[in-house]
């Protein structure tokens, strides 16, 4: 076996490091207290700067904190530590909450510790006050106890100290279950005896078998079981404490790998093994780098036996976890324990920069914030994560009615970037108003709460077309003196493909859906009757009436008003043009120039869709597209829409184009009263410097 090296070994006693800070305990007790600590971040391998800090470590718990002269006595580092200490308290402040989420706890004090080495000292500290638990009021014992079970235990364990985490486990249990707790240990005590001769008498037998096999070195010893172990198994088996099976448990440790797996075939070979109980942890470590192998066997007596195989130096990195690395020498053989792993572990304790830091809150704390409700309730978040996500996370209506936040007391901008130990408050206002501007990243980091507020702005657009779309498909029937039960309706939205009547009237209000073809269907199923469409006063019965914006009232149908009509784009018809009017499928009756070259192809296929129509005398407000050319100046289209403006035009809109000779291409849709109008527009257009034409021309500019 490789001689170990115990790096506390090299330097003074914990008391001689400390000799100038225990003037400033006030009693006996509690220097011997802070001795304790020391001695047990020693017995860990730690650096002597941890060590001081861990033995100043209970005087912040005075009334009046850590004194100054005892924070002058520390040096640079010392202090660093002592601070980073102090942020853990907030963790123990936030257990008090009774709905804490115990979890999210743990890895906020992973998150907050800057330096692993403070939580090593928290523990550290956490252990030497469940060993004096009686020292403290009722009270604080059972906070202490229930930290111990919550936090401090969990977190030794996922941090691979197994030396701390079984003593926290069981004063924990000893503090909280104390009469389970007496139960097991006098029924452990009375039956010590009978088991400690007969773990002796298996070592006995293994050991001869060992020494057969080569293996001369190997270190077998019984192994204790912990109590609080033996009580969890209980409660998870659902067994007495004598149905426990491994109370019995030997322990063999070797010089390499090679020899673990040699001591597990005599192991097997000697005493049947149980396949359920065996664990290969060497080949697949657990997270916290823990390696052996786990078997359990039939012993002697038919009696079941849990028995342990690791090397050397898995068994030192088992009980002491991250500190382990202080105990070897550099020149020493490489650990088996994982090699990214322990390195990883060992330079996060040796240099504890930033860069660093980030890698250790992403391994372990999976690189999440974790911040405070006004409740004292821990909430986890993306790293990153705004006061904003902080709102969506807690409840999708908060985050809509979010006007304001308060971090740690302030008022700061709702795209404020949180920190771990945050306490956060959102002002809300009383409706729902979330803003676009909020899918920005710089507002949302995460992508779930960006969801919402996209499903917000869906879901606003989809509440109006149902509402419109309820409008038009009501109106339309009402006007036609209809009115089909719901489930004629419900059969029509099924007919289009679609789930719910909602889901229609969405579809309507969208445009996705034509009215008349909805409308046409439902009553058919009503009448059983087909329509004849060869009666045009029918189908013009059947038109819809516009329900929303429209210019109504600018044309007449034979005396019949109020129809759904919309001006032709191809032709753009302006009062006081000669116009007719065609008969759509589903857009109503479009108004075309009589002379309209469409409107004379489509009249040809289908004559009977022709309507005289009319315009009604007085209106204004039409349509057309002007082509202007001419040569390109300083001003030139400033004067153009200053000439239109002057006559009562407006300009909806315009497409501009110039080619290298300066010679330009104007297309404008304005809005006109009449012909009349249009013309005296095109004149004042025709009389500006450098215009070569004006005219109107079909069609319109798309949007």
């Amino acid at each position: 076996m490789k001689q170990l090296f115990d790096n506390a070994l090299l330097q003074p006693s914990p008391d001689a490091l400390c000799r100038d800070l225990a003037v400033f305990y006030p009693d006996e007790a509690s220097r011997l207290c802070a001795e304790e600590t020391a001695q047990l971040l020693a017995n860990l391998g730690m650096a002597v700067e941890v060590i001081r800090v861990g033995y100043v470590g209970r005087l912040r718990l005075q009334p009046e904190g850590l004194p100054a002269a005892a924070w002058t006595a520390l040096n640079a580092v010392e202090q660093s530590l002592v601070t980073e200490l102090e942020k853990l308290n907030l963790i123990d402040i936030l257990h008090e909450n009774k709905n804490q989420d115990i979890e999210k706890l743990r890895q906020m004090l992973i998150a907050m510790a800057n330096d692993i080495r403070v939580v090593v000292i928290k523990l550290a500290l956490q252990l030497v006050a469940m060993r004096h638990l009686s020292e403290y009021p009722e009270a604080k014992r059972l906070q202490l106890a229930l930290q111990t079970r919550d936090i401090q235990a969990p977190l030794a364990n996922r941090l691979g100290i197994a030396k701390i985490k079984w003593e926290l486990e069981d004063l924990a249990l000893k503090a909280l279950e104390p009469t389970t707790y007496r139960l097991i240990s006098s029924s452990l005590s009375e039956q010590r005896r009978e088991r400690e001769a007969y773990v002796e008498s298996v070592i006995q037998q293994l050991q001869t078998e060992l020494a057969g096999e080569g293996i001369t070195q190997a270190k077998i010893y019984g192994r204790a079981k912990h109590i609080n172990s033996i009580f969890s198994k209980m409660k998870k088996k659902h067994k007495r404490l004598e149905e426990i099976y491994d109370l019995l448990a030997l322990r063999v440790q070797v010089d390499n790998l090679r020899d673990c797996y040699t001591v597990l075939g005599i192991v097997h070979s000697l005493w049947q093994h149980i396949p359920s109980e065996f664990d290969d942890y060497i080949a697949n470590p657990k997270p916290n780098g823990y390696q052996s192998l786990h078997t359990a066997v039939v012993g002697p007596e038919g009696k079941t036996i849990e028995i342990q195989i690791r090397t050397h130096q898995m068994h030192e990195f088992a009980e002491h976890g991250v500190a382990a690395h202080w105990r070897y020498k550099e020149n020493n053989a490489k650990s088996t324990v994982s090699e990214q792993q322990i390195n990883w572990l060992r330079s996060l304790i040796a240099e504890p920069d930033e860069d660093l830091v980030e890698e250790f809150t992403a391994e372990i704390a999976e690189d999440r914030i974790y911040v405070i409700t006004p409740q004292g309730k821990v909430m986890d978040l993306p790293n990153g994560a705004t006061a904003l996500d902080f709102a969506y996370h807690v409840h999708t209506d908060i985050g809509h009615r979010t006007k304001g936040a308060r971090v740690n007391g302030h008022i700061v901008p709702i795209s404020q970037a949180l920190q771990t130990g945050d306490t956060v408050e959102i002002l809300t206002g009383p409706k729902n108003q979330p803003s676009r501007d909020w899918l920005n990243s710089q507002y949302l980091k995460s992508p779930r709460a960006r969801a919402k507020v996209r499903y917000f702005f869906k879901q606003l657009e989809r509440d109006r077309a149902i509402e419109e779309g309820r409008d038009l498909l009501e109106g339309q029937l009402s006007r036609l003196h209809f009115s089909p039960k719901a489930s004629v309706l419900l059969d029509a939205a099924k007919r289009f493909n679609y789930k719910t009547l909602e889901d229609l009237h969405a579809a309507l209000g969208f445009g996705d859906l034509g009215l008349v073809a909805v409308v046409n269907y439902i009553e058919q199923q009503h009448t059983n009757n087909k329509i004849d469409f060869d009666d045009i006063e029918t189908r013009l019965s059947r038109i819809p009436i516009r329900h929303h914006k429209k210019k109504s009232g600018s044309v007449t149908i034979a005396g019949i008003d109020d129809l759904l009509i919309s001006m032709a784009t191809c032709c753009n018809p302006v009062p006081p043009e000669p116009i007719t009017g065609y008969i759509t499928k589903t857009k109503g009756i479009r108004i075309h120039r009589h002379d309209c070259k469409n409107l004379q192809a489509m009249a040809i296929t289908h004559p009977d869709n022709t309507i005289t129509v009319e315009w009604v005398p007085g209106l204004y407000g039409f349509s057309t597209l002007l082509h202007i050319q001419g040569q390109d100046r300083i001003g030139l289209l400033r004067d153009i829409s200053q000439a239109l403006v002057n006559e009562g035009v407006t300009i909806q809109k315009a497409n501009f184009g110039r080619d290298e000779d300066l010679n330009i291409n104007l297309q404008m849709q304005i809005t006109v009263h009449d012909t009349d109008h249009l013309h005296r527009a095109l004149e004042k257009i025709k009389q500006i410097k450098n215009i070569q034409s004006a005219i109107r021309v079909e069609g319109s500019l798309s949007s």
